[in-house]
């Protein structure tokens, strides 16, 4: 971990991983929907999820 993201602390290291490991378990609109409110919204921000 040390040379991987090195600017973030171990804690904000362990939420990018929890969110990215999610990523894999979406199967569906309705896990990606959950997935993108949920974890993903720390790393988007609100005016990309909600530009048309």
């Amino acid at each position: 971990m040390a040379l991987f993201l090195p600017f973030l602390s171990p804690g904000e290291f362990q939420l990018y991983h929890r969110t990215v490991a999610h990523a894999v378990t979406v199967r569906s609109h309705l896990d990606a929907l959950v997935w993108l409110q949920g974890d993903m919204q720390r790393y988007l921000p609100h005016a990309c999820m909600s530009a048309r």
